[in-house]
C-alpha cells in the first residue's frame, strides 16, 4: 500500500479526512460514478483504493486509538469526520452516531472544565454540536432552550471556544490544536506522512 520512499499523505489535515471517511464509507464507488469521472479515483494511484484504502484507514484509526487519549480522538472525529448517515430504513439522512458519541465526550469534558454550576451537561453539549456544526443558532435561542439566561450561554460558549481554539493572541494553543499536533506526530512516526509536513 505504501511505498518506503514515498509518505501516502502530504498533510495531517489530508491523512485525516481520508481516514474517517473512507473507513466509514463504501470500499468502492459504484463502477458508473468512477467511468464518469474518468475511472480511476485520485486514491487508486497511491494504492488507496477500494479495499486496500478501507484497509489503511482502518490501520490509521489503530494508529491514533493507541496513541492519543480518548479527548483527543474525539476531537479529531468531530472535526473531521462523518457527520451524516443515512438511516437504513427510511433513507432520510441523520447525524451519524459516532459523531454524535464524539460530542458527548468532548462536552463532557468541557463541563468539567468550565465548571460553573449554570453550565449544564444540556448546555455544554448544544454550544459543542453549535461549533462543530458552524451552526448560526443563536446562543440566547440554546441559553433558553437549556433553562440558563443568556449571559451565562454568551459566557460559556466564550470559555468552550477558548479551550477548544485557544486564546487569540496569546501563544497558548487550544485543545483541538493540540489534538492535531498529536495526530501529525503519530502519523510521522507511522511513515504515513511526510516529515517536512
Amino acid at each position: 500500500m505504501q511505498t518506503e520512499t514515498e509518505a501516502l499523505f502530504a498533510s495531517a489535515h489530508q491523512a485525516l479526512v481520508f481516514t474517517f471517511h473512507r473507513s466509514n464509507g463504501t470500499p468502492r464507488r459504484p463502477l458508473m460514478s468512477r467511468l464518469a469521472d474518468g475511472g480511476a479515483s485520485r486514491y487508486d494511484a497511491r494504492g488507496l483504493g477500494g479495499v486496500d484504502g478501507v484497509a489503511q484507514a482502518g490501520m490509521m484509526l489503530q494508529c491514533m486509538e493507541r496513541n492519543l487519549s480518548e479527548l483527543h480522538f474525539a476531537l479529531l472525529r468531530a472535526r473531521y469526520g462523518v457527520k451524516e448517515k443515512q438511516c437504513q430504513c427510511c433513507g432520510h439522512p441523520g447525524r451519524h452516531p459516532e459523531w454524535m458519541g464524539s460530542l458527548h465526550v468532548i462536552a463532557v469534558r468541557a463541563r468539567e472544565v468550565i465548571d460553573r454550576p449554570s453550565v449544564t451537561l444540556a448546555l455544554s453539549k448544544s454550544l459543542v454540536l453549535r461549533y462543530f456544526e458552524k451552526s448560526k443558532i443563536p446562543l440566547e435561542n440554546i441559553g433558553s432552550q437549556c433553562g440558563v439566561s443568556r449571559a451565562a450561554a454568551f459566557r460559556a460558549n466564550a470559555d468552550i471556544m477558548r479551550w477548544l481554539r485557544g486564546e487569540r493572541g496569546a501563544d497558548t494553543p487550544g485543545i483541538e490544536s493540540l489534538a492535531l499536533d498529536m495526530a501529525t506526530e503519530c502519523f510521522k512516526k507511522a511513515g504515513i506522512l511526510e516529515k517536512s509536513s
